[in-house]
Parts: structure tokens; sequence; C-alpha cells
């Protein structure tokens, strides 16, 4: 089975250009520290509230 970490590596060394947002229900530092070292531009939990997921929207499309 494919997870969140391995999905965001072969999507970002398929297509480099491509921003990956994680959503995810871990809250454990050495998670997100492995979604961004994958190549993800933000990590989120699930639960978050719209205006987060909107905001990290914009900062993955802006790049930042």
């Amino acid at each position: 089975m494919l997870d969140g970490i391995e999905a965001t590596r072969i999507i970002r060394s398929k297509f480099p250009g491509t921003k990956v947002l994680v959503l995810t229900m871990h809250t454990v530092q050495i998670f997100s520290d492995r979604a961004y070292q994958a190549g993800a531009c933000s990590l989120l939990p699930k639960d978050c509230s719209k205006n987060e997921l909107f905001g990290a929207i914009k900062d993955c499309s802006l790049g930042k």
C-alpha cells in the first residue's frame, strides 16, 4: 500500500514542477520532516480549517 510520503516522492520525481500539499492525521514531527524531505510544499492536519487550507494552497502556488 502506498502512503502519502511515498506518493509525494513519486509525484515529485516524475513531475518536478508539481506542488504537493499533504493532509495528514499524523502529528509527530518525524512525519512532517519526512513529508518535506519527499518534496511536499506544505503539510496540514486533516481537521484544519478551510482558511488554513486555502492559505496553504495559496502559499504553495506562490512558492512559499
